[in-house]
């Protein structure tokens, strides 16, 4: 097994579907998917289970509901050299993205990746926003703190395992605003790792907290919680509860996306 596709979830009946089929119709197929469920009440782990058919799915019951527990459970799972996190929201339509990522580490080796984000939103501005911080994560890569990817996180397993995976104190299962996902990436690059950009291999980063919360509510949270992590230091309260049952699609789970 080659990569490992670890997917926490809670109450995630209306988004857990669409990640699983872009899953299913991906040409590379070394792969396995490891399921993390904190407790749901919905039908999200019915509706995982309906793939285990088609794909190699591990499914797993956190006994503590927190995003860095149910990551580092899966981590644990896991038989892939790379590991893969997924947020049970984020969409990937490009059917080649696996191939993209083994051709990356085919090639130089890399102990983190960083997959180019991607939203499905028609507006101009949040498009060019999002290039703007793919182009920021590029360069912020070769510094002390470097800005860590949304929705999806990639590292080599060996690497994962060296720096002890996700923060799981009882303040991290808190879930502050990127809490796990920026100081995993500033540990790894204290660590000596620098990660590299895997330009190919592109996804879409769900905006539904943004939809629900709107624009000038969340993006002032998202950057004094990115000024946190980096500066160690907590100034303000921005936790929020995890789980999908907070949301509404859009659209259904099988809407097809563009395909790249």
């Amino acid at each position: 097994m080659y990569i490992s596709i670890i997917i926490p979830t809670l109450n995630e009946e209306h988004f857990i579907g669409g990640l699983m089929q872009d899953l299913q119709q991906q040409t590379y197929k070394d792969f396995e998917v490891v399921h993390v469920d904190g407790g749901s009440k919905d039908n999200t782990n019915s509706i995982v289970s309906k793939f285990k058919e088609s794909m190699h799915v591990v499914h797993a019951l956190s006994p503590e509901r927190g995003v860095a527990l149910q990551k580092n459970m899966g981590a644990l799972l896991a038989h892939g050299k790379y590991l893969i996190f997924a947020d049970a929201d984020t969409r990937i339509p490009d059917t080649h993205f696996l191939e993209h990522i083994i051709q990356e580490t085919k090639k130089n080796g890399c102990l983190m990746y960083y997959p180019i984000m991607e939203t499905d939103t028609s507006d101009v501005g949040i498009k060019i926003a999002f290039k703007v911080y793919n182009k920021a994560i590029e360069v912020a890569r070769m510094l002390p703190t470097p800005l860590n990817t949304l929705g999806i996180a990639l590292f080599e397993k060996g690497l994962f395992t060296h720096i002890d995976g996700y923060k799981s104190s009882p303040r991290h299962q808190q879930k502050k605003l990127f809490a796990e996902d920026h100081d995993i990436f500033i540990r790894a690059r204290r660590a000596g790792v620098i990660g590299a950009v895997a330009r190919h291999a592109h996804y879409i980063y769900s905006l539904r907290r943004f939809e629900k919360e709107g624009y000038i509510t969340v993006v002032p949270k998202y950057i004094l919680s990115m000024v946190e992590r980096t500066l160690g230091k907590e100034f303000i309260e921005l936790n929020y509860e995890m789980g999908g049952h907070m949301y509404q699609p859009k659209d259904n789970p099988s809407t097809p996306h563009k395909k790249h």
